[in-house]
C-alpha cells in the first residue's frame, strides 16, 4: 500500500472517531436534559403529595400523570444509550473494516 492510502485511510478514521465522539456528545446532552426533566417532574410530584397530605387528600391525577411522564424518560433515556451504544460498536466496526482494508 502506498504512502497516499495509507494518508487517506488514517483521515478517514480520523473523521470517523470525531464523528462518533460529536454523536456522542449529543447523545449524552439529550441524556442530560431528560434527566434534569425527570428532576423537575419529581419536585413537582413531592410538593403536589406534600399538598395532599396538608389538605388530607388523596393523590390527584395530575400527580399520577407526572409518573407516567417520568417513566415515559426513563425509557428515552434509556433508548439513547443504547443508541449511543450501537453508534459507537459500528463506528468501531467501520474503522476497524477500514484498516483491515489498507
Amino acid at each position: 500500500m502506498g504512502l497516499m492510502n495509507k494518508v487517506k485511510s488514517g483521515v478517514k478514521n480520523v473523521a470517523s472517531a470525531t464523528e462518533e465522539a460529536i454523536n456522542n456528545a449529543e447523545d449524552s446532552h439529550r441524556i442530560r436534559g431528560k434527566t434534569e426533566e425527570i428532576s423537575e417532574f419529581e419536585q413537582k410530584i413531592g410538593h403536589a403529595i406534600y399538598e395532599l397530605y396538608s389538605n388530607g387528600d388523596g393523590f390527584s391525577d395530575d400527580v399520577t400523570e407526572m409518573c407516567k411522564r417520568i417513566d415515559t424518560l426513563y425509557e428515552d433515556i434509556e433508548a439513547l444509550k443504547r443508541k449511543k451504544e450501537d453508534d459507537s460498536a459500528k463506528a468501531a466496526s467501520e474503522r476497524q473494516e477500514r484498516r483491515d482494508s489498507s
